[in-house]
């Protein structure tokens, strides 16, 4: 597997802390994390704050997460201040203005 940008920590009750930059180059990678990470928790945070890049591919996949836990019984958020150029990003691809990504995005912004 090709070197990552980003590095998850698990902390208890669920908190994942995200740290780095998470764009497509680091798809696979990130995607194979949340799907392991919703295997085997009930709810997940998943801490954002520490995040300094991230694109579109990023927000799909959070959202794509979401939408598996919800459908598996199971709690998944996005939690944490984003930073400026995460909150730009999302902006751009027009998140907070879609009600389903609101649900999931509990960050301050």
């Amino acid at each position: 597997m090709a070197e990552v940008d980003f590095t998850i920590r698990e902390e208890a009750g669920g908190r994942l802390i995200l740290e780095g930059e998470c764009t497509v180059r680091d798809c696979e990678a990130f995607r194979d994390a949340l799907t392991e990470a919703l295997f085997r928790l009930a709810r997940i945070d998943l801490d954002i704050s520490g995040l300094t890049r991230a694109d579109m591919t990023f927000f799909q996949l959070v959202y794509a997460a979401g939408l598996s836990a919800r459908g598996a019984g199971k709690t998944f958020r996005c939690v944490g201040r984003m930073t400026e150029a995460v909150r730009a990003s999302a902006g751009t691809a027009g998140i907070f203005g879609n009600n389903g990504l609101k649900l999931i995005f509990e960050s301050e912004v």
